[in-house]
């Protein structure tokens, strides 16, 4: 669509202008009447602008541009477009960019814009840092600053790149994940939408009119808006380059208001005219496990549309979702937490909170507490590993008794902590991602365990994730480290996948040694292809006395595979029989099926150097799975799949189908839902919703969903749902609207 315009009858001439009501409004610009200084070709801005940055040109490719510039078409294929024109090495600093200068004393505003981001735009990875800065609010409050950037995170910019935020007194924020940014990065026209509140330290940000980040906790120190710098795309790191023909970031129908101002057509620059609130929600509260608690509650009804929900947790705002679940992991065990639940529309209106649902967290039976060595969700960062000495994006990284190790990178992936590595069922809101490549020592680094003492007995459980179609070699010989250990003589043994199985190996020695096709590959995804579903692993080993006296076991999924008494680990060497003094995880592999690089995930990870607490079925101590029953219960005891979800499917574009879904129950709570197309496993997510971009036009797609809970335990998969793509757009609309009749001249 174009861009919204309104005709107006004044002194006899027809005026077609932007649809916003002045009052509100501070600044606007549509580019289409540019005249003069179009170009960053100097200094002077165009009208209502304060400076371009950076007057100069450059070729590539036999084509000059100025890194700025104001041309056609704009959005919709009309009119003119702000852009900023980016290619190899070119314009590293502030080039071709804005600044503005704000008038008067304004301390909240709303700044919305839309934003074409080409296919083609790229920054490959950067050497001395990861950024690229998008604008910077100058404010006479205590923050000084608000810098918004591209962080990168170990990748080039289109791959692995966030939105975040930072202020002098506010560390770096991400407002939009890599996932959403990806969504829109498609040569298609977005609105962007920023809240800014310097006296209560509140930022929020809407794509498309969504609320996608809601923050109140910015301590900007008060004080009002005095400058905007390096508006549109600003300097990046050193030792990167664009892609290696010109690209430009499109930008246009740009407002600067003190009201929600909203997509074209939604919120025109004025308080909503909508006054009604939504329903009220109906909130479920249920315990998971003794670190976290899941939500979920009935979709609310609006005049208008519901665009969020508020959490409430102990009376205190916790956060804004779009979905009707929520997680809330790192909780403390044996508490009693007390939510609510409001639902908000795109007027702002909030309705009335949920009745208060209190419920209590499980007594800890992850062997978190206690008397456990080591127990770690991830939950720092993210951070992200760089060279052999342990340093990270985030300085040197020693959290949890965790030591970041040598490391990659594996092409230009990182070891890292990452939010899209989390287990939902566990605690925190991060996990550790590694890559791995075909063959043999082809990884992006390990981290390590530290013992300060050799240790002659230990369990260890985590949770492992392979990516979503990663296959295995039926060759062998085959294995992964997972888990990799080293005592201080000779000896030294490995925890992972060999072939078919699952196997802990003393290298170099002869003997038995725990191993089981049970809890092998094709065990955990069954057909040998990856499904991206999470598993637990246990391993509990005690250094022999003997050369026969040994202890080994295995337990995957809460169900021991493999029980061997009489294992040599030492192979009869004195210095290794003093016990472990250190392992890494996701160390190298081999015999892999995939052709490329691979990602495998590990979270909620949790060392005992003495009993834990809990027994399996036959009554082995062990540390056994979040939510496990302990005392006995080794496989869990909860059998009962989740309900069958509702699903619906909406066709929003050429390229786009947005599907939503009934919230599941379960006994103990459900932690995820699977989302398959056309037959085929697709993605997991933790929400109630997933919008499935990148599509055909034209082209019919069938989808199902299913929800998953702790245990494992996966539901019916929903009734099919069938939709259509959009077709294509077929070029630019070059047809002019019809001739305005009736015109009178008084």
């Amino acid at each position: 669509m174009g861009k919204s315009l309104k005709m107006v009858l004044f002194a006899g001439i027809v005026l077609l202008v932007p649809n916003f009501a002045s009052a509100a409004v501070i600044f606007q610009d549509n580019f289409d009447n540019c005249t003069s200084n179009c170009t960053a070709a100097q200094l002077a801005a165009p009208s209502g602008w304060s400076q371009w940055y950076g007057p100069n040109s450059a070729t590539v490719g036999g084509v000059t541009h100025n890194p700025g510039e104001i041309t056609a078409p704009g959005r919709g294929g009309g009119g003119k477009s702000f852009k900023t024109w980016r290619a190899g090495p070119n314009w590293e600093g502030y080039n071709g960019t804005f600044a503005y200068y704000f008038p008067g004393s304004h301390s909240e505003i709303y700044m919305r814009y839309y934003v074409k981001l080409p296919t083609g735009l790229d920054l490959s990875q950067c050497s001395s840092s990861n950024y690229l800065k998008m604008w910077r609010l100058n404010i006479t409050g205590s923050a000084q600053e608000i810098y918004l950037n591209m962080n990168q995170n170990g990748g080039s910019l289109k791959n692995t790149a966030t939105l975040d935020v930072l202020t002098n007194t506010h560390g770096w924020t991400t407002v939009l994940n890599h996932s959403d940014l990806a969504a829109i990065w498609d040569n298609n026209w977005h609105s962007w939408e920023w809240h800014v509140n310097l006296s209560t330290g509140v930022l929020e940000l809407w794509i498309d009119g969504v609320r996608k980040y809601n923050g109140s906790g910015w301590n900007f120190g008060g004080g009002t808006f005095y400058v905007m710098q390096h508006f549109s795309m600003g300097n990046h790191a050193s030792g990167c380059s664009w892609q290696s023909s010109w690209q430009a970031m499109d930008i246009d129908d740009f407002v600067l208001s003190t009201t929600y101002v909203g997509p074209d057509g939604s919120g025109g620059g004025t308080t909503p005219t909508d006054t009604t609130p939504p329903s009220v929600p109906s909130l479920t509260a249920t315990a998971v496990s003794s670190s976290q608690i899941n939500l979920s509650w009935t979709a609310s009804t609006d005049s208008v549309g519901v665009t969020g929900y508020k959490i409430y947790r102990n009376g205190t705002y916790l956060t804004t979702t779009t979905s009707t679940s929520y997680n809330n992991t790192g909780l403390t065990g044996a508490t009693s937490y007390s939510y609510r639940v409001s639902a908000i529309d795109a007027a702002g209106n909030e309705s009335s909170q949920s009745t208060a649902k209190s419920v209590t967290t499980q007594t800890s039976s992850s062997g978190g507490g206690g008397n456990a060595f080591l127990s770690t969700t991830f939950n720092y960062g993210p951070c992200t590993q760089r060279g052999d000495g342990g340093q990270t994006s985030c300085a040197s990284v020693n959290n949890d008794r965790l030591v970041w190790d040598w490391g990659g990178p594996l092409g230009t992936n990182y070891t890292q902590t990452t939010a899209a590595a989390n287990y939902p069922g566990g605690g925190g809101g991060y996990g550790m991602r590694s890559w791995k490549g075909d063959g043999s020592n082809v990884l992006s680094g390990p981290i390590k365990v530290e013992f300060p003492s050799p240790q002659k007995e230990f369990w260890v459980r985590w949770y492992e994730r392979w990516e979503n179609g990663a296959r295995w070699s039926d060759g062998y010989p085959g294995y992964t480290k997972s888990l990799y250990l080293r005592t201080g003589g000779w000896a030294s043994s490995y925890a992972g996948f060999y072939g078919n199985g699952y196997r802990i190996y003393n290298q170099g020695s002869v003997g038995v040694y725990p191993s089981s096709s049970s809890g092998g590959w094709s065990t955990v995804y069954p057909g040998g292809v990856s499904d991206g579903s999470w598993h637990s692993y246990e391993v509990h080993m005690k250094m022999d006395t003997n050369s026969s006296d040994g202890i080994g076991r295995i337990w995957v999924d809460g169900k021991l595979v493999s029980n061997v008494t009489n294992v040599n680990w030492s192979n009869g060497d004195s210095a290794s029989k003093n016990g472990v003094t250190w392992f890494d995880f996701q160390n190298n592999q081999a015999s892999l099926a995939n052709g490329r690089v691979i990602y495998v995930d590990t979270d909620d990870m949790v060392v005992y150097t003495s009993t834990p607490p809990n027994r399996d079925a036959s009554g082995n101590p062990y540390i056994g799975p979040i939510g496990g029953s302990g005392g006995g219960g080794g496989t869990p005891s909860d059998t009962t799949a989740p309900s069958v979800p509702s699903l619906t499917a909406t066709t929003i574009s050429s390229s786009q189908i947005n599907l939503s879904w009934t919230a599941s129950t379960d006994n103990t709570g459900v932690t995820g839902y699977k989302v398959y197309r056309n037959g085929t496993y697709l993605t997991t997510t933790t929400s109630t919703s997933y919008s499935n971009t990148g599509l055909t036009s034209s082209t019919a797609y069938s989808y199902r969903v299913s929800a998953i809970d702790a245990a494992g335990n996966e539901s019916s998969q929903s009734t099919a749902k069938s939709a259509t793509t959009q077709a294509g757009t077929g070029g630019t609309d070059t047809t002019p609207p019809a001739v305005p009749t009736g015109l009178m001249v008084s």
